[in-house]
């Protein structure tokens, strides 16, 4: 997932659900997170656009967590009533 076009919590909670914690804050026209293995997620909500930084085991981890087909499912399938 190179793009992301939700809203800022829809995207936290995909985070958090791919199993990577941190800290979220803001940046010049956009959000970053910081895991605690010092991977880095920005995003820019004008165009959508996800650059993973860091090193690049830890950067590629997030990558595909985040764009994992399993996450895609358990968010598709939302809570039950």
């Amino acid at each position: 997932m190179d793009r992301f076009s939700g809203t800022l919590e829809e995207l936290r909670d995909r985070v958090l659900l791919s199993g990577f914690y941190g800290d979220w804050s803001e940046i010049p026209h956009g959000h970053v997170f910081v895991a605690e293995g010092g991977a880095r997620l920005n995003w820019y909500p004008g165009s959508g656009k996800l650059l993973y930084q860091g090193k690049k085991q830890e950067a590629d981890a997030l990558k595909a967590a985040l764009s994992s087909a399993s996450l895609d499912r358990l968010l598709r399938s939302g809570p039950k009533p």
